[in-house]
């Protein structure tokens, strides 16, 4: 016999877990691009937002293609996470472009999260705080970091409650050199201890760069068959894992990861 005809309301695709993809946005079909997000079955897409492209003078803002990317997005439910980096140059730090000021970062992120209210679910503080090409050879330093969100966070909430706050994502690295990177797990555990892990009350969730380098997401460093980054479980994807154990020594266990 033929199975009956299902009851009830036609599925819909759920929203509810955070999958996504990183997309690019600006120069080309916002619409297609959406689509193609949407057609995966996914609820969320993630856009990378370069300061300098829009508050190149203190105060005058040019959102661009971002407005048009929010009012796409939104007509075709898709939930929006904008990672911040890049500060121009009037605000940076000598040598990169890292905020010479956390007070200007937070400016800029009052203004982006009061303009995109309600529209944009979510923020990620910077990028890869932990290697040189993001801030700047010199300043890398978890201390540092965990005053940019002390700035930062109070003035996204403060702009939109309802705001997701996701603590810039470290880079795998494998290196300890200041002038390069630091390991990300070492600078997580240095941000945690800054100030006697002051930073937990300033961002919602942990942003992860879970990169394995062709390496097998269930492998360790034990366990690989890809020798070419197997001596380092920075390049593993469960790495994650010890992002998740240091959550729980230092009390933090409840947040999420976002990778």
């Amino acid at each position: 016999g033929t199975a009956p005809a299902p009851t009830g309301p036609a599925p819909t695709r759920s929203i509810g877990f955070r999958y996504g993809f990183q997309a690019q946005y600006y120069g080309v079909n916002q619409q297609q691009v959406l689509n193609a997000v949407t057609g995966a079955g996914f609820g969320w897409t993630k856009q990378q937002v370069r300061w300098l492209d829009v508050e190149g003078n203190k105060g005058s803002f040019n959102w661009g293609a971002l407005d048009s990317l929010v009012a796409a997005a939104n007509a075709s439910n898709v939930k929006l996470l904008f990672s911040v980096l890049a500060a121009p140059a009037w605000a940076a730090a000598p040598g990169g472009e890292y905020p010479k000021n956390p007070q200007d970062f937070a400016d800029f992120m009052s203004a982006m999260a009061s303009h995109f209210k309600g529209k944009v679910q979510a923020y990620e503080a910077w990028n890869e705080e932990n290697f040189a090409r993001e801030v700047g050879a010199g300043n890398i330093n978890p201390g540092n970091y965990v005053e940019l969100l002390k700035k930062a966070y109070p003035a996204i909430k403060a702009a939109d409650p309802a705001a997701i706050v996701v603590s810039g994502a470290p880079t795998p690295t494998g290196v300890n050199d200041p002038n390069i990177a630091e390991r990300d797990l070492t600078y997580l555990q240095q941000m945690y201890g800054y100030q006697n892990g002051v930073v937990k009350g300033y961002f919602d969730v942990l942003g992860a760069h879970n990169e394995p380098y062709w390496i097998p997401p269930d492998q360790t460093a034990a366990t690989a068959t890809n020798t070419s980054y197997a001596n380092d479980p920075s390049f593993f994807f469960r790495q994650v894992e010890d992002y998740h154990n240091l959550m729980v020594q230092v009390g933090d266990g409840s947040k999420q990861i976002w990778e």
